[in-house]
């Protein structure tokens, strides 16, 4: 557990069978599933969300950099894991294997490169903008300005001794100050590493398992097959298409995966519908 010391520094402190990350980065499709060969993406902020709240009060999300993707989220889950013992703004140092072996990656060639590469562009990624969120038990919104990259440091030592073969490599990262901002008030979705694991290889079921994990208080926002289509930028425009091709398929995954509750398309509503596992086979 985090040391009670360092509490109010570090981002927050959850299982370890869970990671954890702002929600609004997983409402908002910050990563998304890639569609495409080739990454999109821009080193010129962007406008990635805005959303107003009623009250006059907006959310809104800027981005540049490379398109992140569920590998990058992967990644970034288990660097805020491993890190959220670590007060915001510190040096934090780990093996690279161990990275590896917590991702559930083989250490071999293509999995380094592969990690390599979803921190650098972590490291490269820009977000800013504001979060307006509203506290039930108090009634009062709060609204969060910031800017800062999702990793603002990071360093590679990497040591070879004389007339060895192999080399061992040792990285550092840097969580900004702004992070812990964002995950006050538990302002943060917890997403269960075992289920997300059991999803496999299906992006899309990945980013619906975790947007559903940004949504868990909150069922009102449940999305349409259409608003999916747009969130992940699919490269089908038709949505009788996507619902057909892709979404019955991550469907399917998350439904065949033991993850305690099962999920469809609503008829009536047309929007997602989530229910528990215990009630299905009770019927």
């Amino acid at each position: 557990m985090i040391d009670k010391n360092n509490s109010d520094k570090c981002i927050g402190d959850w299982s370890d069978n869970m990671r954890a990350i702002p929600r609004e980065f997983l409402k908002f499709a910050l990563f998304t599933v890639g569609n495409r060969k080739e990454r999109t993406g821009s080193f010129k902020s962007q406008e990635l969300f805005r959303q107003n709240s009623g009250d006059g009060n907006e959310t809104i999300i800027n981005v540049s950099g490379e398109e992140l993707r569920q590998d990058d989220l992967d990644v970034y889950l288990e660097i805020l894991h491993v890190y959220r013992k670590i007060p915001v703004g510190e040096l934090f140092t780990f093996k690279r294997q161990d990275l590896i072996k917590s991702l559930g990656w083989r250490n071999e060639s293509k999995y380094r490169t592969k990690l390599a590469e979803c921190v650098e562009r972590l490291c490269g990624t820009q977000v800013s903008g504001q979060i307006v969120r509203f506290d039930k038990e108090t009634g009062v919104s709060t609204q969060y300005n910031f800017d800062c990259r999702l990793i603002s440091e990071k360093i590679i030592k990497t040591t070879t001794e004389q007339g060895a073969i192999k080399s061992k490599k040792q990285w550092s990262v840097v969580i900004p100050h702004s992070m812990k901002l964002l995950f006050d008030k538990n302002g943060y979705a917890r997403i269960d590493i075992k289920h997300r694991q059991a999803l496999g290889n299906n992006v899309l079921a990945k980013f619906l398992h975790a947007y559903l994990c940004s949504n868990k208080y909150d069922a009102r926002f449940m999305p349409t097959a259409e608003e999916i289509m747009q969130l992940t930028n699919s490269a089908y425009q038709d949505v009788r298409r996507f619902k057909a091709r892709s979404l019955k398929d991550a469907l399917a995954v998350i439904n065949s995966a033991d993850i305690g509750y099962q999920v469809c398309m609503n008829e009536s509503t047309g929007k997602l519908s989530k229910e528990s596992s215990k009630l299905i086979t009770k019927k």
